[in-house]
C-alpha cells in the first residue's frame, strides 16, 4: 500500500495536469481567434494567447514530474522539489513585490493619468482602490499557493524516504562456506 503522502501527491498533480491541460487550450484556442466576439477587451488574444500557452505547458510538465515523484522516487522526485522551490521563490518575490507597491498604487495612477492629459478625480480614486485590490489578492494568492507548495514539498520528502526502508529481514546475512564469505537470503 502507497504512503498518504503519495496519494496527496498523485492527487493534487492530477489536478494540477488538469488545470496545465486546460490552460493550454484556452491559449491555443486564443490563438486560433476564438476571442474574436470580446469587442470589449480589444487584442486579448495577442498578449494573453501566448502567456496562457506557456503558462499551461510549463503547468503539464511540473505535473508530470510530480507524478512521476509519486511513483518512482529517484531523480524525479530531486527535479520535482527543485521545480516546486524554483517556484515558491518566483511566488514569494510576487507576493513581496505586490505588498511592497501597494503604497504606491496612487502615485502610479496619477503620473499615468497626467500622461494621457489628466482624469476626472472619481476615476483615480476608483482606478486606485481597483488597483489596490488587484495587488492585494495577487499578494494573497501567491502567499496561499507559496504555503500549499511547502506542504507539496513536505509530501515529496515524506513519500521518498517512506519508499526507501527496507524490513531487516530483507537485508542479506553472511554465511562461511568453504572458506568464503557468501551472502544468503534467509
Amino acid at each position: 500500500m502507497a504512503p498518504p503522502a503519495s496519494f496527496f501527491l498523485r492527487a493534487t498533480n492530477g489536478l494540477l495536469l488538469a488545470c496545465g491541460v486546460a490552460l493550454a487550450a484556452v491559449g491555443g484556442y486564443q490563438l486560433t481567434g476564438g476571442d474574436a466576439e470580446l469587442p470589449e477587451v480589444p487584442y486579448l488574444g495577442a498578449w494573453s494567447g501566448p502567456l496562457l500557452l506557456a503558462v499551461g505547458g510549463s503547468v503539464t510538465l511540473l505535473a508530470a514530474v510530480g507524478c512521476c515523484a509519486a511513483a518512482s522516487h529517484g531523480a524525479a522526485t530531486w527535479a520535482y522539489l527543485l521545480a516546486l522551490q524554483a517556484l515558491y521563490t518566483a511566488l514569494v518575490g510576487a507576493a513581496a513585490a505586490c505588498a511592497m507597491n501597494y503604497p504606491r498604487v496612487a502615485e502610479y495612477v496619477i503620473t499615468e493619468c497626467e500622461k494621457l492629459g489628466g482624469c476626472p478625480s472619481g476615476d483615480v480614486a476608483e482606478l486606485t482602490a481597483d488597483m489596490q485590490a488587484h495587488l492585494k489578492l495577487a499578494a494573497s494568492a501567491a502567499g496561499g499557493l507559496a504555503g500549499f507548495l511547502i506542504l507539496s514539498q513536505a509530501a515529496a520528502v515524506a513519500s521518498a524516504l517512506s519508499s526507501k526502508r527496507a524490513l531487516y529481514s530483507d537485508i542479506p546475512t553472511s554465511a562461511f562456506r568453504g572458506g568464503a564469505a557468501q551472502f544468503t537470503t534467509a
